[in-house]
């Protein structure tokens, strides 16, 4: 079989045909600001540190997708949720999952 694109693997998912794999697909939120020099805060209110800690991930892991989120880390922060109970929160939903 030919080496299909991330596209490719999602589209054929979503036709529900089959390939060699199923697409993978990853929710990271502003944790991808590990693998550049922002914090999360930055990367939060910053579309461009956003778009650059993104890239980065997806450079490194090449993932077929990635879903962004951003906006709910801001909505969060606007309620006053501290950024220490907000990791603590998203960590311990993720592993309940």
């Amino acid at each position: 079989m030919e080496n299909l694109t991330g596209r490719q693997y999602m589209v054929s998912a979503l036709k529900r045909q089959y390939t060699d794999r199923i697409p993978t697909t990853v929710l990271i939120g502003p944790y991808c600001s590990k693998l550049t020099n922002y914090t999360v805060r930055e990367i939060l209110k910053d579309p461009k540190k956003s778009a650059e800690a993104h890239l980065a991930f997806y450079n490194r892991f090449q993932p077929d997708s990635l879903i962004i989120y951003n906006v709910i880390f801001l909505k969060l922060r606007l309620l006053d949720v501290s950024w220490n109970s907000l990791k603590t929160v998203y960590l311990t939903r993720n592993l309940l999952c």
